[in-house]
């Protein structure tokens, strides 16, 4: 199997002993240059999330290629707070239409989009914690609160009480987004 690194390409057999070593390689090769990884690319299929997963339960004689697509810290931070803050920009208007939606009896497509906001407000949480441990942002106290508010927002779905819902929507995640969105602008 072929392994390529920015321009440097590395070649293993397609056997199990190899996979530790290109998992260990790769990592070597991260901490020397100084980059982190974007994403990883196995047969022309991007792996987002978990790479070392996706590679360990992939049958190995079916490895060809591994492409690691790199960047340095700082281009990461960048491409992290500029779509943070995009997704803050589209997302926030989309808040009053849905919690309206949850007033009212909320239609399929209001459930549809409640499940695409928590997918959302997820990754915010993971974008602000990256952000943090790079000591981009400090924004511990409001983590906080969004970590909160999801959690009482799954109570209120948990009961199926959509006032709740829409209250917490509309008066705490709307409120927390704003003020990470100024937070973002500012950095």
């Amino acid at each position: 199997m072929e392994v390529t690194i920015q321009n440097h390409k590395f070649y293993y057999g397609n056997n199990n002993s190899s996979i530790e070593q290109v998992l260990t390689d790769i990592e070597c090769f991260l901490k020397d240059k100084k980059i982190i990884i974007k994403n990883i690319i196995v047969n022309d299929t991007e792996v987002i999330g978990d790479y070392t997963q996706y590679i360990n339960e992939m049958d190995i004689r079916d490895i060809e290629r591994i492409q690691v697509v790199t960047s340095t810290e700082e281009e990461f931070v960048d491409e992290v707070m500029d779509s943070l803050s995009g997704y803050l920009s589209n997302v926030l208007p989309q808040l009053e239409s849905l919690s309206k939606e949850f007033y009212q009896d909320p239609e399929p497509k209001t459930w549809v989009e409640f499940s695409e906001l928590i997918e959302g407000l997820q990754w915010i949480n993971q974008a602000l914690n990256f952000l943090q441990e790079k000591n981009v942002v400090t924004l511990e106290e409001l983590v906080s609160s969004l970590d909160s508010s999801i959690v009482n927002l799954l109570q209120a779905i948990e009961v199926t009480d959509t006032i709740l819902v829409a209250d917490i929507i509309n008066y705490e995640i709307s409120d927390i987004l704003n003020q990470i969105h100024l937070e973002i602008k500012v950095h």
